[in-house]
């Protein structure tokens, strides 16, 4: 289990590191982020800076994670750490290849979807990134 969880962990810094390091890239100003929360801090600290500071949180929620499930010795936890964490870092890769290559794959696509859904219903998710289905 300690290599499930080893392996996990670094998932999720890699396809973060790469998912930032992708983002300058496709996003040129802050109205082209889809994450609000990442939009509100482009506006204010730039795009680089803020693909910054969102890995260094990255690392140290992972970290945070990691340590809990370590010291519970909970199989459960660390099971629900290696699930949830595979998934989100498969996000994570399919983000900074849209990111990379200008395409959106069937992941991307599912996150605008779930966007376009939440702005329809005034939650505080929006997009203003290229439609998909159109390119």
């Amino acid at each position: 289990m300690t290599a499930a969880l080893l392996v996990t962990a670094f998932a999720l810094l890699v396809t973060k590191a790469l998912d930032g390091l992708s983002t300058p890239r496709a996003v040129h100003e802050p109205d082209a982020e889809t994450n609000p929360l990442a939009r509100s801090l482009m506006r204010r600290c730039g795009v680089r800076a803020t693909a910054a500071l969102v890995f260094g949180l990255a690392v140290l929620i992972v970290a945070a994670a990691l340590g809990l499930v370590w010291l519970s010795g909970s199989r459960l936890f660390a099971w629900v750490f290696v699930v949830v964490g595979l998934g989100v870092a498969l996000v994570q890769l399919a983000v900074a290849h849209t990111n990379w290559t200008g395409r959106w794959n069937p992941i991307t696509r599912r996150v605008l979807r779930a966007h376009r859904w939440a702005a329809a219903r005034r939650l505080p998710l929006t997009t203003r990134r290229a439609d998909p289905d159109r390119s």
